[in-house]
């Protein structure tokens, strides 16, 4: 499985995803490191990364305090019936990528007005951002498509 170099410029390859999506789209870009520029997962959180990437692969991250789904602490799914593992908390799930990706381990914190946060994790091979949206619940924010945008035009 690969991308056709033909066909694709993988320093403009960004995968992004919602939800499931995004821990497809986190567990792409970990089994495909060296043909992807970063992932971007939105109210996402990876299940399991065994896989060790072949290298840092960028990481920018949005799941929303109030998210009903995927809670933001971690715990139980919601909306799945017994059975299904408590996942991570959304911050430790991102610093364990950081520390793949070789950043120092604390994050530095940027607060929004609205009670939303920035988490950068600094001294990475690959840059590692986490947007703490304040509310949003399990959604798409507009942010998510202009952050994306923003990432594959600047390579």
């Amino acid at each position: 499985m690969g991308l056709h170099p033909a066909c694709v410029d993988p320093e403009r390859v960004i995968l992004a995803g919602h939800s499931m999506g995004g821990a497809m789209a986190s567990d792409a870009a970990c089994r495909l490191a060296d043909q992807v520029a970063g992932v971007v997962p939105v109210a996402a959180l990876w299940f399991e990364l065994p896989c060790e990437p072949n290298r840092p692969v960028p990481l920018m991250a949005l799941h929303a305090l109030d998210d009903p789904v995927l809670p933001y602490a971690g715990g139980k799914i919601g909306g799945v019936g017994s059975g299904v593992p408590e996942r991570l908390p959304v911050e430790v799930a991102v610093a364990a990528w950081a520390e793949r990706d070789g950043c120092a381990a604390t994050p530095a914190v940027s607060t929004a007005d609205d009670g939303g946060a920035m988490l950068t994790w600094s001294d990475c091979a690959a840059p590692v951002e986490l947007h703490r949206l304040s509310s949003g619940g399990h959604d798409w924010p507009a942010l998510a498509s202009e952050l994306i945008a923003e990432m594959t035009t600047s390579r």
